[in-house]
Parts: structure tokens; C-alpha cells; sequence
């Protein structure tokens, strides 16, 4: 505990406490704005998976075949 008290008393102790602290915060912060974006992302995926699955595949757009070649004369 001795020992303990005197890293606190000097300058070095107590940047690194405080560095430590400055990092637990970034930390804490990075995972509360990745779960926000996340749950965005979430929604707007499940916006376009129901648009996608809701696309009638036996009638394409194009109303033709597709040889691979593009419609340009």
C-alpha cells in the first residue's frame, strides 16, 4: 500500500492514472457509437432485404433474354 501511495504522490503516477482514464473513456466510446451506427445499419438491411425479397423473379425488368452483351448499337 506504502509503494502505491508513493506512485500516486509523484507526476508520473498520476498521468498515467489519468491516461488511463482518457483511454477508458475513448474505449467505452468507441463501442457506444459502433452499437448506435450498428442498429442503423441493422434497419436499413432489413429495409433492403424485405425490398429484395419482395422482387418477382419470373419477370425481369428487361422482358428478354440476356446474352451477356449490352443494348448498345
Amino acid at each position: 500500500m506504502l509503494l502505491f501511495k508513493k506512485f500516486l504522490r509523484r507526476n508520473e503516477g498520476l498521468v498515467t492514472i489519468e491516461w488511463v482514464g482518457i483511454a477508458a473513456v475513448m474505449v467505452l466510446a468507441a463501442i457506444g457509437i459502433t452499437t448506435y451506427i450498428m442498429q442503423g445499419v441493422d434497419e436499413a438491411g432489413g429495409t433492403i432485404a424485405t425490398g429484395v425479397s419482395s422482387i418477382d423473379a419470373g419477370s425481369p425488368v428487361g422482358a428478354g433474354t440476356f446474352d451477356g452483351k449490352a443494348d448498345i448499337p
